[in-house]
């Protein structure tokens, strides 16, 4: 619960349901079909959003269908198919870009409300550079874990655990290099 008494799915959900309602208006949820979902996609792609954009929105719908379907609010609903997503090349930052964000980050720090947020920034500007100094992806990062680490030999493994696997559904492991020994 945040500092308005608000939950985070409640911030999270009621934009879209908003969103949701404008485009398709009220109705009884036993009353849904595909023509809700066109008409929901449709209005997402006449405000602007973009493929990957519309399919987030698309998955809290069918998420908060599943959810009314387990509590027997709704018996069945159609299956709902992602819009196909252009595959884009990764975007990779110049040095100029780089320093830019972490001068940002920096400044962030400087300037946070509270010690909280001060904290946030640290947390981000560490992953950054760890991001930076190994290449992997930002789940990579996340589930990293101190025993992950071998200081040692100055390397770290991305290991696999019940709820994360890589990408490539193999462990990798990356050198540790001196910069990041600050971190």
């Amino acid at each position: 619960i945040n500092e308005r008494g608000k939950t985070t799915i409640t911030m999270h959900y009621q934009p879209f349901v908003s969103c949701y309602l404008e485009s398709v208006g009220n109705h009884q949820i036993q009353e849904f079909s595909i023509h809700h979902v066109d008409r929901f996609i449709a209005h997402l792609r006449q405000k602007g959003l973009n493929e990957v954009s519309t399919n987030m929105k698309l998955q809290r719908l069918s998420t908060f269908l599943q959810w009314a379907k387990e509590r027997q609010y709704l018996a069945e609903f159609p299956k709902i198919r992602k819009m196909k997503e252009p595959h884009k090349l990764p975007l990779i930052l110049s040095l100029e870009e780089v320093r830019q964000l972490f001068e940002r980050i920096a400044n962030l720090k400087k300037d946070a409300a509270t010690a909280y947020m001060r904290i946030c920034y640290l947390l981000h500007e560490r992953a950054l550079m760890v991001a930076l100094a190994t290449g992997f992806r930002r789940s990579e990062i996340f589930y990293l874990k101190w025993e992950h680490i071998d200081l040692g030999r100055k390397l770290i493994t991305v290991r696999h655990q019940p709820s994360f696997m890589t990408k490539e559904k193999q462990e990798k492991q990356a050198v540790i290099p001196d910069y990041l020994w600050i971190y």
